[in-house]
């Protein structure tokens, strides 16, 4: 049954909705062109709502789960389970916490941290802990870190297409997942009613017309279709598949804009990222979280590409951000398209930065923008601080705990009083250093020492675990030497 607003597909125009419907004719919405088409040739079609996004169960107890997070550790890169991360991460349930809370914020106050610390203080852990707390709550996320090849500030373009080769998707209500862009285009299609309505995708061309001539295709593994879908998250090579299709389907190429790739770009491609937030929110996920990591990058970069590099972090803090009222204007792109003024709209996407404080606040009179961009309050700058001891002791023995219970048969570290002098071990040499030597990185690597001692068969008491392990604390921190054993 046609009636308005119902989604059809036309064999020539696409997919459509219905405006109305008189005898055997019908007008319908072709992605912003209202035709007259025969009833006869449109075929409904079945639309459902998004499924809704749930968080992810508690921290998995398998053995299994633990084994490749204690091996990850061991190794000294991050876990990649997101539950098994937050439960490995000292205080990980209160930063969970505090993180929901930021998030929770995000629509209304707009949300934009930057974590500052020096090496091994944690602040690669603490934007994962973002990452996998993000995806637990909903929201889609990308994670990028800068460098001057794959993902150069001074080249927005670069950044724009790491972060969409590296989107990630929480899982829904009914477990399904989407992988990756593939999948998410294929989402926005099956849901377009949702998603066509979007004001910013609407005043997006670069969207708009990419899924206009898209729908005149199935969506499959085709080589073809792939390249031509791969403009969009900014593979320029890929333009000329697009256009091919594009005239196929009867639609003039020069309804695409430039996806430019040199000079001031920056404006268009945090301006995608903008719209990118507006669709995964259509789809019924929360919004887009952007983690950036090493953005002290561009202080080696000359006066040229560090401007370029500071205007993409400018763009990017201002979308994250709620406007601020009577602020100067960005810097505007050399392209002369025209793209809205996102920044006066926002707030839209949520931005975590990682940044080594070097001399940043050194001038305590230079403004605190000034100082680091993407600030806009000092409720914005986090600076990660070792933990306490009696924190640092509390992961310890929870940590030994885990190990006992799911690495096998570690008797010194499955019984109570033998776990608790291993503890004392690492906690008593941790306690005597300063907060600035407390190098967090190297304490977690020397925690993990204990059940890899074990489980080589290398020492079975606890007396020849303790030596072992304060021979190592000592090394750690300076008190041995190699003419001393």
């Amino acid at each position: 049954m046609l009636a308005p607003g119902v989604q059809v597909e036309h064999a020539d125009f696409g997919r459509g909705a219905v405006v109305s419907v008189l005898g055997a004719e019908a007008e319908v919405d072709f992605f912003g062109e209202v035709m007259a088409v025969k009833t006869a040739e449109l075929t409904p079609i079945a639309t459902s709502k998004p499924k809704a996004v749930v968080k992810a169960e508690a921290m998995s107890e398998s053995a299994l789960a633990f084994r490749k997070a204690f091996e990850a550790v061991n190794l000294g890169v991050t876990p990649s389970a997101p539950e098994q991360l937050i439960g490995l991460t000292i205080d990980g349930a209160k930063e969970e916490r505090r993180i929901v809370r930021w998030l929770e914020r995000a629509p209304s106050e707009g949300l934009c941290k930057v974590f500052f610390g020096g090496y091994g203080t944690g602040k690669s852990h603490h934007l994962q802990l973002v990452k996998a707390t993000a995806l637990r709550d909903g929201w889609v996320t990308a994670f990028v870190e800068f460098d001057p090849k794959a993902a150069d500030p001074a080249k927005p373009q670069l950044v724009y297409r790491e972060l969409m080769l590296g989107l990630e998707f929480p899982t829904r209500e009914d477990g399904s997942q989407v992988r990756d862009f593939f999948g998410l285009v294929k989402e926005v299609r099956d849901h377009w009613a949702e998603v066509r309505s979007g004001k910013l995708l609407k005043s997006s061309p670069w969207f708009s017309e990419t899924f206009r001539i898209l729908q005149n295709f199935a969506h499959s593994e085709d080589d073809e279709y792939r390249q031509a879908m791969g403009w969009l998250p900014a593979f320029s090579k890929d333009a000329s598949a697009l256009k091919r299709f594009a005239r196929s389907s009867g639609i003039s190429p020069k309804v695409l804009p430039k996806m430019p790739v040199s000079k001031e770009t920056a404006e268009i491609y945090v301006f995608h990222l903008v719209v990118l937030n507006e669709v995964c929110r259509s789809l019924g996920y929360k919004g887009l979280a952007l983690i950036l990591d090493e953005a002290e990058h561009v202080r080696g970069y000359n006066v040229r590409r560090k401007e370029r590099a500071n205007n993409l972090f400018d763009l990017l803090a201002r979308a994250a951000h709620a406007p601020v009222p009577r602020d100067a204007p960005p810097a505007r792109n050399d392209h002369e398209l025209r793209i809205p003024e996102f920044w006066k709209t926002g707030p839209h996407f949520a931005l975590f930065v990682g940044l080594t404080e070097g001399d940043t606040f050194v001038d305590p009179d230079l403004p605190l923008r000034d100082a680091c961009v993407f600030l806009h309050d000092d409720n914005d700058r986090i600076m990660l601080k070792p933990p306490q001891p009696a924190a640092y002791r509390g992961w310890c023995d929870e940590f030994f705990k885990q190990c006992a219970r799911h690495l096998g048969p570690l008797p010194v570290l499955g019984e109570p009083d033998e776990r608790a002098r291993i503890v004392a071990v690492l906690g008593d040499a941790f306690s005597e250093l300063t907060p600035a030597e407390r190098v967090l990185r190297i304490w977690i690597k020397l925690a993990t020492l204990a059940p890899a001692i074990l489980l080589c068969g290398r020492v079975v008491t606890v007396d020849s675990l303790a030596a072992e392990l304060k021979a190592a604390c000592d090394a750690a921190t300076g008190l041995h030497f190699p003419w001393d054993s």
